[in-house]
């Protein structure tokens, strides 16, 4: 039997109450399990805790004794508890965040820096946009603490530790009117003779990529001018004409006059990797620590729904 807090709470409610049906109530248990509980702890203990009679119970001479300790090692316990909230409410540091501008922020990572402002209402957040090509080398420089960004796996990284977010995909980006419109899917050959946006200054990598894999497939994309942001590009595909190719889609964002399509032939894992939270290994910001746990538990949260 491992003996817990909940135990010991347990205990300290049976002495004071006199009554395990009235304890039992104030523990959320059954009247059956509580003592079942109480009679474990005697045997873990090797003593008799209570006399019992039909109307109520009281402590053996043995029973005050551990009741004396207990009170004191959750007395303990409680002000252990008070101390950490202290520390936690009196963090007050600075988190450097880097993030992709254009990508916007995964809802487990809005709701674990929502997290870490309740646990440490005075830390202060700040973030900078950049693309992956900038952010994971300002995060082992150390200008940024931690950052979203791009990668296929966080062991390409020598100082670097991370956390894997969400599978990233390559999306043709088309006006909601036109044919492909119809399909779940799209290929790099759809796509021939539709001028077609990069961001090239932010997604240096999806722009290689396609070139590359165009090559191998010996077809030749037409390119439209390039956009230099996001909402650029998509404002320039919703007016009509030209097409886009872009790496991540706002999740909580609706562009009602244009469509998202997987390309096939780049949705492969191996080829788009991850979008992960990265931080260096030596870190000493405790505000990295919390965050990142704080992530985790929204990621395992979301699988289990």
């Amino acid at each position: 039997m491992n003996i817990t807090i909940e135990t010991l709470r347990a205990f300290r409610a049976a002495a004071e109450t006199q009554s395990f049906t009235r304890a039992a109530e104030q523990m959320y248990m059954t009247q059956p399990a509580f003592s079942r509980l109480m009679s474990g702890l005697e045997k873990e203990w090797s003593i008799k805790l209570f006399e019992r009679t039909t109307r109520k119970v009281e402590l053996t001479q043995g029973g005050q004794a551990c009741y004396i300790t207990a009170v004191r090692m959750l007395d303990q316990y409680e002000q252990m508890l008070n101390e950490v909230e202290k520390i936690k409410r009196t963090f007050n540091g600075e988190l450097k965040i880097g993030c992709n501008a254009h990508s916007g922020l995964p809802d487990a990572f809005v709701q674990a820096m929502r997290g870490m402002k309740r646990e440490y209402p005075g830390i202060r957040l700040s973030m900078q946009s950049a693309g992956s090509n900038d952010l994971i080398p300002m995060v082992e420089n150390g200008t940024l603490d931690c950052a979203l960004a791009w990668s296929k796996s966080v062991s390409s990284f020598k100082h670097l530790e991370g956390i894997k977010i969400e599978l990233t995909h390559k999306y043709a980006i088309l006006p909601s009117t036109h044919p492909l419109a119809e399909k779940e899917t799209v290929s790099l050959r759809d796509l021939v003779g539709i001028p077609m946006i990069f961001l090239k200054e932010r997604e240096t990598r999806t722009y290689q990529m396609v070139a590359s894999h165009c090559q191998d497939m010996q077809i030749v994309l037409m390119e439209a001018a390039p956009a230099k942001t996001f909402d650029e590009m998509m404002m320039r595909v919703s007016i009509g004409g030209e097409g886009a190719i872009s790496s991540f889609v706002y999740s909580d964002h609706y562009f009602r006059d244009v469509i998202f399509r997987p390309i096939a032939d780049l949705d492969q894992e191996e080829i788009n990797g991850w979008r992960m939270f990265l931080w260096r290994k030596d870190t000493s910001n405790e505000g990295v620590t919390v965050l990142g746990r704080l992530l985790e538990q929204q990621l395992h949260a979301g699988v289990q729904e």
